[in-house]
């Protein structure tokens, strides 16, 4: 079981991606299309902040979508910030970073990412319980 909660600052450049539990496929359909929508706003400059830190698992097509969209829109891309706590998911992050580079950045304590967050005009993350 998983869940996903998508916050955008209206007028903003970044989108917060919140996931607990599994990371589903349909989950990166949901993703592209928030983006999608955002990318017609007409933003020069794009970050997105992944709070991952109780995401435990995901599908391929989650990974695999999320990638996708990014290496599309990589000259638009500022950061790409991630908070998580699970091997898997830093495993998948790590490879993502050989690809990306610089732009990935990963965090391993909440209060890190909260400043960031904060940074781009967002509360600390939300409490999401399954």
């Amino acid at each position: 079981m998983g869940v996903m909660r998508l916050d955008w600052v209206r007028g903003g450049n970044c989108l917060r991606i919140v996931n607990v539990g599994h990371g589903h496929g349909e989950f990166g359909n949901a993703l592209v299309r928030r983006f999608e929508d955002i990318m017609r706003t007409g933003v020069k400059q794009f970050a997105s902040l992944c709070d991952w830190w109780d995401l435990k698992t995901y599908d391929s097509p989650f990974r695999v979508l999320h990638h996708e969209f990014i290496d599309r829109y990589k000259a638009k891309w500022d950061h790409h910030h991630v908070l998580t706590r699970s091997k898997m998911v830093a495993m998948g992050v790590s490879v993502a970073k050989l690809a990306l580079g610089a732009r990935i950045k990963t965090y391993n304590t909440r209060a890190e990412f909260d400043v960031v967050s904060r940074s781009y005009g967002f509360t600390p993350s939300p409490t999401i319980t399954l």
